[in-house]
């Protein structure tokens, strides 16, 4: 595992032209400890909600929550993907890839 997530952002960059700061796991710590992914230096944040992927939009509750896991690739790469806006070097294409948000977020009423 070690080896594959060394080689991952700079593979990922090669092929698509961004890296990968962020990676992620699922685990049901009811069935196994996550021992592999703590020795490889991922961090549990928190459980899921129980839900499942049932098509490519769609999740529906299965009732069996999982660890979530993550291990940064890059410094400091929770911190960047938190801000409201990507740095430049990260930002680049994004708008032609995504394309504009269809949904606006909701207003907040003074007072």
């Amino acid at each position: 595992m070690g080896l594959a997530l060394r080689r991952l952002s700079a593979d990922w960059q090669e092929h698509w032209a961004h890296p990968v700061l962020v990676v992620e796991s699922f685990v049901d710590e009811s069935q196994y400890r996550g021992t592999c992914y703590r020795a490889c230096g991922f961090e549990a944040v928190g459980p899921t909600e129980g839900f499942g992927r049932s098509s490519r939009d769609f999740y529906e509750a299965h009732g069996r929550p999982k660890q979530l896991y993550l291990r940064e690739l890059r410094p400091r790469a929770c911190q960047q993907l938190r801000q409201a806006r990507l740095p430049a070097e990260l930002a680049v294409g994004e708008a032609e890839i995504t394309g504009p948000c269809p949904f606006c977020g909701r207003r907040r009423e003074s007072g």
